[in-house]
């Protein structure tokens, strides 16, 4: 996969071939995973010629996004600092005030990860601080462009996911513009599941309830003996995977593991929707044998809970 990278015209179908066969393979700075991401959402093309082209251009178009809706830009564009190296937090709420989307964005920013560091440091003030004033913005412009949508909760976690492996990366460019990436990375994904946050749409056969419902079909086709069980418990898979579908498994599983998912995921030659869905059958599949011996309230607790796992092991069972 890194010799895939490092041509100067990646090879992009290949590419997501390797990446979904098990994810990135781990590095030490980040790149490989923020440049397959980039490379498998069409932010950048394939040509590695056009790359510094095409950024340049979604940055600025970011950086004007951000002067309309959140006043003066918290992001570095370009490399060019735009505000002051603290946070804005306090002054964001106040010129938003009496703004729903903005107050409700601000309360999920402040509790995103609280047991990361790299989204919570000590004092307020330090990077931690800042990062989160870049999500909120990013999140703020994408409710105002997305009327239809707005503001979903639990996008939070999402963007969140995006933003750490862009921010973390250590080509210190690529970094600084962690929240423009993010923002159209984002928008990216978020146009292939979009149906999932429309709640007018989550009784109709585009919403939610029809991939809960695709879902416990695909595992009464792969796991019957499982499927059957479960459905005796009356145990409904909205019970236990409504929320690996709506937040794509960033709160049930280590961090780490998560972003593994997410490599496969996003690279999968299948649509990001059937690999989901796949990949909650492998999850259910790697503790079928537990779940069959298991009453109700067992059977709930490691579904919503779910034990530690080698996570190659749930991306095996979902190939």
């Amino acid at each position: 996969m890194l010799d895939e990278l490092a041509k100067d015209v990646v090879d992009v179908n290949r590419l997501r071939l390797l990446a979904s066969d098990g994810g990135v393979p781990d590095d030490d700075d980040g790149r490989a995973r923020a440049l397959v991401w980039k490379l498998c959402l069409k932010y950048i093309p394939g040509d590695r010629a056009a790359w510094a082209e095409t950024e340049h251009a979604r940055r600025g178009e970011y950086g004007r996004f951000l002067a309309e809706f959140c006043g003066e830009p918290t992001t570095t564009v370009e490399g060019n600092e735009t505000a002051s190296g603290t946070s804005r937090g306090v002054q964001w709420i106040d010129r938003h005030k009496g703004d729903e989307v903005a107050e409700q964005i601000d309360r999920d920013i402040a509790r995103v990860h609280p047991d990361m560091h790299f989204f919570n440091d000590e004092g307020g003030g330090g990077k931690a601080a800042r990062r989160k004033d870049e999500m909120r913005d990013a999140l703020y412009v994408f409710a105002k462009l997305n009327p239809g949508v707005g503001y979903v909760q639990g996008m939070h976690e999402m963007f969140g996911c995006i933003y750490y492996v862009f921010a973390t990366c250590s080509d210190d460019a690529q970094a600084a513009n962690a929240a423009a990436d993010a923002f159209y990375c984002f928008t990216e994904i978020f146009g292939e599941f979009r149906d999932v946050f429309v709640m007018e749409l989550d009784a109709t056969d585009q919403g939610v309830r029809a991939l809960l419902d695709t879902l416990s079909d695909m595992l009464a086709e792969h796991a019957p003996e499982v499927h059957r069980h479960l459905h005796e418990l009356q145990l409904a898979t909205s019970m236990y995977a409504f929320r690996w579908i709506t937040l794509l498994f960033t709160q049930d599983f280590d961090f780490a593991d998560a972003l593994r998912l997410w490599d496969v995921m996003l690279a999968s030659p299948r649509s990001r929707k059937e690999c989901l869905l796949r990949l909650c059958v492998a999850c259910v599949l790697n503790i079928g044998s537990d779940l069959i011996e298991s009453d109700f309230a067992t059977c709930m607790k490691m579904l919503q809970h779910y034990p530690p796992v080698d996570i190659r092991r749930i991306t095996r069972l979902a190939a």
